[in-house]
């Protein structure tokens, strides 16, 4: 049997990692797209992935009442294992969404992806 240390050496070795905060990308106006791609992440993995979403006003997967708005994306970008941008018609010309792309690209060791998406929410 192995030790833990082994196992969590195994893991490093495959790419797995301890822990993951997806940094979810977008445009506040699809603040209601941002939050069901949360919720899939969680339901998916059983709740493990965390995410980060700026416009998240439920829970506290967002920016903290009170907190200053670009260092707490800064902060949550930095502890990201993933980002990634929703792509819709509102956010292709959106300069945040390049900037936290970018951000993202500069640190070796984040994934990126980006999903372009075309949705209607009905209300």
């Amino acid at each position: 049997m192995a030790t833990r240390d082994e196992a969590q050496s195994d893991a490093q070795n495959l790419g797995v990692r301890p822990r993951s905060l997806v940094f979810i990308s977008h445009d506040t106006r699809d603040a209601d797209l941002a939050e069901l791609f949360a919720n899939l992440l969680s339901d998916v993995s059983g709740g493990t992935l965390k995410s980060f979403r700026s416009s998240d006003r439920k829970s506290n997967a967002g920016i903290e009442f009170g907190a200053e708005w670009y260092a707490s994306i800064m902060s949550q970008l930095g502890d990201a294992t993933d980002v990634v941008a929703l792509l819709t018609a509102r956010s292709l010309d959106r300069p945040w969404i390049l900037y936290e792309a970018g951000v993202a690209k500069g640190r070796l060791e984040t994934t990126f992806s980006a999903l372009r998406l075309a949705y209607s929410l009905k209300r």
